[in-house]
């Protein structure tokens, strides 16, 4: 019986203690957060993917099974899929971006300016 601990933590820094509970006889699957049932599922033979929220991250758990009837499992922060916090991170990064760009336009700028300058006096 696979059983699996992951620890995820959200941007505010609240702890999340995932464990992963799958009989390899019958599938039965239990997912549990901070010590509290969140999943349960019967019968999971074939891959399967389940999506929920910790805290205000939409999180991804994955089973995958292979050639060999082995099930290998995921779990991962969903930064992709609109969300309103992938929203805020998408915002925050264009604003970095613009920051970037407005940086790099004022230094070539300084660097002509200087240029001039230095090549107008000789």
């Amino acid at each position: 019986m696979p059983q699996l601990h992951w620890t995820l933590f959200d941007i505010y820094d609240q702890k999340y203690e995932v464990g992963l509970f799958h009989a390899a006889k019958n599938g039965h699957l239990l997912v549990h957060c901070n010590e509290e049932i969140m999943l349960i599922d019967f019968f999971v033979v074939e891959n399967k993917d389940y999506h929920f929220y910790m805290g205000p991250e939409l999180v991804n758990l994955n089973l995958t099974k292979d050639e060999n009837d082995q099930f290998t499992y995921g779990l991962i922060i969903d930064k992709q899929t609109k969300t309103p916090l992938n929203d805020f991170r998408r915002r925050q990064a264009r604003k970095e971006k613009l920051k970037l760009f407005i940086l790099l336009i004022g230094f070539i700028l300084l660097v002509v300016i200087l240029y001039y300058l230095i090549y107008k006096r000789f």
